[in-house]
């Protein structure tokens, strides 16, 4: 058998450029971190992520869209993961939607100027006949 080195280092190459996207969508899920998390947790709220966690039929597959959107911006005022808005492609009741839900722990859910782009991902919904779930309809709490 022989073996190919450029292969080899190709693969540990892909290995160690997936361990360092693992750890930045680990950053990215904790949103504003944990003491926001926390805080969202004291008033009986969840955040996006779990609220549409809840939403999304338990036996289907998901999609989150943009997580990496904001990354490295607004640095200097404690960043903005996923650009304050989680976008999941899902199934609800067994109809494929595109979820859209502010991310309270970041920038308090707050709208920023980039932000236009993500609703660029509506267009291929609405193009497509998908429904769509925006936020404010989704309070979810759990007791």
């Amino acid at each position: 058998m022989e073996i190919n080195i450029d292969f080899n280092k190709n693969e540990d190459l892909l290995k160690q450029q997936l361990y360092q996207l693992k750890n930045r969508l680990k950053r990215v899920y904790a949103g504003g971190g944990e003491s926001r998390i926390k805080a969202q947790h004291d008033k009986g709220k969840l955040t996006a992520r779990e609220r549409i966690h809840y939403l999304l039929d338990d036996s289907s597959d998901s999609l989150e869209i943009g997580a990496l959107a904001g990354e490295e911006m607004y640095v200097e005022h404690g960043g903005c993961p996923s650009g304050g808005v989680v976008v999941v492609v899902g199934y609800v009741k067994g109809r494929l939607c595109v979820v859209v839900a502010n991310d309270a722990t970041v920038k308090a859910g707050a709208w920023l100027n980039f932000l236009i782009m993500a609703w660029a991902s509506l267009t291929v919904a609405f193009s497509s006949r998908t429904v769509v779930l925006i936020g404010a309809a989704l309070r979810v709490s759990v007791i």
